[in-house]
């Protein structure tokens, strides 16, 4: 079974920003696999981020409550589609009523220039997940573009520093794929 378990941010009066953290378990290894003595791209795990700008009015801080299980079936080793190729991700939460609530929709599509090469759930579907304990501010969350992989041994590279500056990777990958872990960080 692949999963993957993600962090949004981000917050805006006018003009603002998001960020999110993306943890990637390929072979379903559990967060003990950050111990391995082996690297990160041999075991399919990786922590990613994007970073960027946007308007209106938005607070947001939301993780995922535990790791998702996605389909394996045509599962890439990467989001990112490394070594082999250049992958686009679309992930997407939204809430899933007309109220806020711990339960939300989320999307995660894969794409080859415009070719979708993976998807999550079947076209126009989503999958119902809950969020973590402390998570507020949904209205929704949407990117189209590509991740950036971060050092597994060092704090966040580049914009990410801004989403948290002192942890490694992976810790930071660790204490997404620990269920049932309340946002205690950041």
């Amino acid at each position: 079974m692949a999963q993957f378990a993600f962090y949004v941010a981000g917050a805006a009066t006018g003009v603002g920003a998001m960020g999110l953290l993306f943890a990637w378990d390929r072979d379903d290894r559990g967060p003990d696999a950050a111990d391995s003595d082996d690297s990160n791209a041999n075991l399919h795990i990786g922590l990613y981020t994007w970073i960027g700008l946007t308007t209106g009015a938005q607070l947001m801080k939301i993780k995922s409550k535990a790791p998702i299980a996605i389909p394996a079936g045509g599962c890439p080793s990467f989001p990112d589609g490394s070594p082999d190729h250049d992958y686009v991700t679309r992930f997407e939460v939204k809430p899933g009523g007309t109220v806020i609530s711990a339960i939300v929709d989320i999307s995660l599509e894969l794409f080859d220039d415009s070719t979708r090469v993976y998807g999550v759930a079947p076209d126009g579907k989503t999958l119902k997940i809950e969020l973590a304990d402390g998570s507020f501010g949904l209205s929704a969350f949407s990117v189209q573009d590509r991740l950036t992989l971060q050092n597994w041994e060092d704090p966040l590279d580049g914009w990410a520093k801004f989403i948290n500056a002192d942890i490694s990777g992976k810790e930071l990958w660790r204490e997404l794929m620990i269920p049932d872990q309340p946002l205690k960080w950041l």
